[in-house]
């Protein structure tokens, strides 16, 4: 039995659990990405860390577990079933594009708290918290507050990443002729597949995530996206745009090594269950590390 919501939902479990083992990556490339060019990387991380150790590194944890992975779910689930059911190519990239703005309607107000979060230190606004932050939101700005970003039309990254993924898988196959191929030998296609996927649609998203970042972080501000995209491009050229890129990859890489390789292997024809519950209980116990090191009144 592997349906496609059974095979979704332990995709994204290995994901998860990969997403929150590196979670410290995203707080990072989100501090970069708020930045100005001149501050140096170890200059950000320990202010990021700001005395309270793994703590710190875990700001806006809470929302993104409520939001974000639960919208990726939703994602993959509609992908999925769009791959099964639908015949043409038109239809599936149509039905891509249909989960993309569910998903966003969902992870766009996670985002902009657990960003805002991140960036949050002694010379900012204080928010005691997630609940909060959004109180305050929706006092100044409404609904439209938790939205910021979001009239940034959603890019093909999806679309990316499968055709990349595919493409690394047939190389890999045309690569390796032998009938018979190992389970050894196919997690680590699929965990290279997905990682090469992953960088690949990083390189392409992040300047425009650069763009949305500094959208939701900074809420006294009502520039457009086209003038946060002019002074970025004034103060120091592309390389402004790929501001946090180097954490973003590994956070991404290893995320989507995660998924592709539980996403594959629950496939009847891919070798059975052992690879998705070795490759869940590695990010089990780096999750079970992270989660105890962690106080109680971490919070959202």
């Amino acid at each position: 039995f592997c349906s496609t919501k059974f095979n979704t939902l332990f995709s994204e479990g290995g994901y998860g659990l990969a997403y929150s083992a590196t979670f410290p990556l995203v707080a990072l490339k989100t501090q970069l990405q708020n930045e100005s060019a001149e501050k140096r990387f170890s200059s950000v991380l320990k202010d990021l860390s700001d005395g309270n150790g793994l703590k710190s590194l875990y700001k806006g944890y809470g929302t993104t577990v409520l939001t974000k992975i639960p919208a990726t779910l939703l994602y993959c689930g509609m992908v999925d079933s769009t791959q099964k059911e639908c015949k043409t190519d038109v239809a599936k990239r149509g039905g891509s594009f249909m989960a993309a703005l569910v998903s966003q309607s969902i992870s766009i107000p996670g985002d902009v708290v657990s960003k805002t979060l991140m960036v949050q230190n002694k010379h900012t606004t204080p928010y005691k918290g997630a609940l909060h932050l959004v109180e305050e939101i929706l006092k100044k700005d409404g609904i439209k507050g938790l939205y910021r970003g979001y009239n940034i039309p959603p890019v093909a990254s999806s679309f990316i990443w499968w055709k990349a993924y595919e493409a690394t898988q047939s190389a890999f196959i045309k690569f390796n002729q032998k009938e018979d191929v190992t389970w050894k030998h196919r997690l680590l296609y699929q965990a290279t597949s997905g990682f090469a996927a992953s960088v690949l649609t990083s390189s392409y998203a992040h300047p425009l995530d650069t763009i949305t970042t500094l959208q939701q972080v900074n809420h006294n501000s009502t520039e457009t996206a086209r003038k946060i995209a002019m002074e970025l491009f004034k103060e120091n050229g592309l390389k402004a745009f790929y501001r946090g890129y180097l954490p973003a990859v590994v956070n991404l890489g290893i995320c989507g090594a995660a998924y592709a390789v539980v996403h594959s292997s629950l496939k009847p024809d891919v070798g059975g269950y052992l690879p998705a519950v070795v490759n869940l209980a590695i990010c089990g116990a780096a999750y079970a590390v992270v989660h105890s090191s962690l106080k109680p009144d971490v919070g959202c």
